[in-house]
């Protein structure tokens, strides 16, 4: 009697311990069908052209699934707010639409835990006229099969001169040196500067990969590069707003 007693009650704990483990399986599963499958993980929130030479500037985006199943996932912009920079634009996802195409037609499946960073460009098309501008154009990555279950991501793209085409250089005899340069450069003057002054590098893309504010110029500023990777860079020394010497910098 006494072991039919205990064999009830042991009984009954497992069938209590297995109540909860369904339940937690259950909460663990609802809560994926629930939440949000995707999250943007990195994207390029601002992208830096020339407004006189680019043909075309564009943003990356990484995509994450993050639900238990495989996705299929379409893209599309939001069409407002166009400027005269942004008005071209046309959205690339697995393969690149023509400009007047907003919503992606192709399906590009991320399975559970992965992350998509080379399907999507964002481009932006300038007229080329050398007028400095921005625009923001909004995404949105969603479910092929829940339209609901979306991200939104904005991109700022900015045209700028960063060519040489209008340097100032003979008005401030800007000296910028060594070229190529290894840790730092040295900047020389030809006047104290009193305004504000900044020193900008962009990469091959028109991505702005460093500044520094120069205050305080005695005619010479050294920079330090150290931080950067070799390659070919494309600098603007600006003061209030205008450039006042572009060029290439190369960093070894």
């Amino acid at each position: 009697m006494v072991r039919l007693i205990q064999s009830t009650v042991r009984l009954n704990f497992l069938l209590q311990e297995l109540k909860l483990f369904t339940t937690i399986i259950f909460l663990f599963v609802a809560s994926f069908s629930i939440g949000q499958s995707l999250s943007i993980i990195s994207y390029d929130s601002i992208v830096i052209g020339d407004a006189w030479q680019s043909n075309a500037i564009y943003a990356h985006a990484a995509i994450q699934n993050n639900s238990a199943f495989d996705v299929d996932v379409h893209v599309k912009r939001i069409d407002s707010g166009y400027n005269a920079l942004t008005d071209n634009n046309a959205i690339c996802w697995g393969i690149c639409y023509y400009p007047d195409v907003s919503e992606s037609t192709m399906v590009i499946t991320i399975e559970t835990g992965s992350i998509d960073s080379l399907n999507f460009t964002g481009h932006v098309y300038p007229d080329k006229d050398g007028i400095p501008n921005s625009g923001n154009i909004t995404y949105v990555f969603f479910n092929a099969n829940k339209p609901s279950d979306s991200v939104i991501m904005t991109v700022n793209y900015q045209v700028d001169i960063l060519s040489s085409v209008l340097d100032e250089l003979g008005a401030k005899g800007v000296q910028l040196f060594p070229n190529p340069a290894k840790d730092f450069i040295n900047l020389e003057f030809s006047e104290n500067l009193t305004s504000q002054t900044n020193f900008k590098l962009f990469n091959t893309k028109g991505k702005l990969v460093f500044q520094e504010r120069l205050t305080g110029l005695n005619k010479t500023r050294v920079i330090h590069l150290s931080n950067l990777k070799s390659g070919i860079y494309f600098y603007a020394i600006t003061e209030d707003k205008r450039n006042i010497k572009t060029g290439r910098l190369i960093i070894q």
